[in-house]
């Protein structure tokens, strides 16, 4: 099946080539990056570009998975006429563990659709209001969202008026709503499956909770601090690169639940910890949709003229 894919996707590319000689390829995550890649080096497109957003081979992987996972990055890196990073632990990565890495990345930033997040009508901090934390996540082990649901269920149990809400789906649903019915935590966790639109519900949303083992940088983070959420996150991938610690979030060592779940109780306690989080200043202008569409501009008009 994926053979038969590479070819029809060479036979495309080089369709599109011939109407238009100085076509760029430009791949994103890690299997289709691969593929187009190679199929856009087959079809003799020059230009061949590829975004981190973390690598394929990291240190949650089996120790054959990391190195054929490393291997075939490794070659395609050959193919690879420039890298865009979105996060600087991804570049350091690159540049440490890849060949030519450091003369052929940039860093440019992931955007969100960032009109759509302002912070003027978020959740009020109110005792009638529950105190609702949040997160947008795919169901998959990559997420561990297990953390997350143990976490706020050691807070629930000191802080009855909180409420947890997740955005997404996956495979692991079932599993996750076994644990919740489990832990008779149906009335105050809502699984919100995914949604076109997500702005509408992180508004009602206190704080952002995210419990990745591995991550290049979350564009639902990001979402988060448009609204002036604080975030509380394992510090895995280039998540601090968004979140500074103690300024606008705090970050923990993965599977450190008991110290998520207490900064979960101190962001619900601490009223004055809570505003100083929200209110930090931080710029996110780098993360808006004519800030990214501009970098890229400037990059692919860059590297097609100086050759």
């Amino acid at each position: 099946m994926i053979s038969k894919l590479f070819f029809l996707l060479i036979k495309e590319l080089k369709k599109l080539k011939s109407e238009h000689p100085t076509i760029i390829v430009h791949t994103h995550s890690t299997k289709a990056g691969y593929l187009g890649r190679w199929a856009g080096f087959f079809a003799g497109i020059k230009q061949r570009f590829h975004t981190v957003h973390g690598f394929g081979f990291h240190q949650h992987q089996s120790k054959l998975g990391y190195i054929s996972a490393y291997i075939i990055e490794l070659f395609t890196a050959l193919v690879t006429t420039h890298y865009v990073c979105v996060s600087t632990e991804d570049q350091k990565t690159g540049c440490r563990l890849l060949p030519w890495f450091s003369r052929k990345n940039s860093l440019i930033r992931a955007a969100i659709d960032d009109e759509k997040f302002h912070p003027a009508q978020i959740a009020p901090l109110d005792k009638n209001v529950p105190f609702t934390f949040g997160t947008v996540s795919c169901f998959k082990k990559q997420k561990n969202l297990f953390d997350l649901l143990q976490a706020f269920k050691d807070v629930h149990r000191h802080y009855h008026h909180t409420r947890l809400e997740i955005i997404g789906d996956g495979s692991l649903r079932p599993e996750i709503e076994s644990w919740i019915a489990i832990h008779n935590l149906e009335q105050v966790i809502t699984l919100h499956g995914w949604q076109d639109d997500v702005a509408p519900l992180m508004k009602q949303w206190h704080v952002f909770v995210m419990s990745s083992l591995w991550e290049g940088l979350p564009c639902a983070a990001v979402e988060a601090r448009f609204l002036k959420l604080p975030v509380l996150a394992y510090n895995v991938g280039g998540i601090s690169d968004l979140v500074l610690d103690g300024k606008n979030g705090f970050l923990y060592e993965p599977r450190k639940v008991q110290q998520l779940a207490h900064g979960m109780c101190a962001l619900i306690s601490d009223k004055i910890l809570y505003q100083k989080l929200k209110a930090y200043p931080e710029d996110l202008s780098a993360f808006t949709r004519n800030a990214m569409i501009l970098q890229h501009s400037i990059l692919y008009r860059y590297i097609t003229t100086r050759e």
